[in-house]
């Protein structure tokens, strides 16, 4: 099965299709995204569990009503503006299916949408959730891992999965309303700012902060430099294109086999 993965549209309403566009594909146990149709994983032979209305430990003392969004703040919290079909995977090797997930970037906690009502749940069994925005062909894998400058478990998008593995952290920078000055123009509005990192985890390595620069890039890979800055000048590498960035942590994994 081939799928689209999409990059976060955010707070923009438009055209999704046109903003993304790497090809995944999903065999195996964790999930993997592709380029060029290498092979990459996602979790398989979980079974359907019930309903969070019918799953009793998970406590309805965790479950917070939400509004999605304010007339006096621009912008939003969440990944999107929307809830979207998603699935959960827990580490019991149990989904739920057939949800409306949303993902909150400044709690990092997973919401859901039921019977009308938005809620939120905090629980740290659940290793992988899946969205799927609508009208695309388009798919989004999130994994729980712990990240060491945070010191904390964060869900993180995973751009690639092979021998090393790319991640994104999404993130919502909220900016206060300015005052008009002498200084500076007039923001009359609360906003979140979209923003984002990167992360990537070497074949027997930790996690590591990717800083898109490329100094910082090849000082990760210090065992192919030179096959790397090859590469990098030959195919105009951009690090600010998150594209490129599985094109080079691909072309990276290919050196190694």
């Amino acid at each position: 099965m081939i799928i689209r993965r999409v990059m976060n549209p955010l707070n923009n309403k438009q055209n999704l299709t046109d903003m993304y566009g790497k090809k995944m594909i999903l065999p195996l146990l964790l999930i993997l995204i592709s380029i060029d149709q290498h092979a990459q994983r996602i979790p398989e032979n979980y079974s359907d569990g019930a309903k969070f209305v019918d799953m009793l430990e998970l406590g309805r003392n965790i479950l917070i009503t939400y509004n999605m969004g304010s007339d006096d703040i621009r912008g939003t919290p969440y990944l999107f503006e929307e809830f979207h079909d998603g699935t959960l995977y827990f580490t019991n090797r149990t989904k739920m299916s057939g949800l409306q997930i949303n993902y909150d970037c400044t709690k990092r906690e997973i919401l859901f949408s039921w019977e009308g009502k938005n809620y939120s749940t905090g629980r740290d069994d659940i290793e992988y959730f899946a969205i799927l925005p609508d009208q695309t062909d388009s798919i989004l894998l999130f994994q729980r891992i712990f990240l060491p400058q945070a010191k904390e478990r964060e869900y993180l998008e995973i751009l690639y999965d092979s021998h090393s593995y790319l991640y994104k952290r999404y993130l919502k920078d909220y900016r206060e309303a300015q005052v008009k000055s002498p200084y500076h123009v007039a923001r009359d509005y609360d906003e979140y700012i979209d923003e984002s990192e990167y992360f990537v985890k070497l074949e027997g390595s930790d996690i590591q902060f990717l800083k898109p620069q490329k100094k910082a890039v090849l000082k990760i890979f210090p065992d192919h430099t030179d096959d790397l800055e090859k590469f990098i000048k030959e195919e105009n590498i951009n690090f600010k294109d998150e594209t490129d960035l599985v094109r080079l942590i691909k072309f990276y994994d290919d050196l190694k086999e």
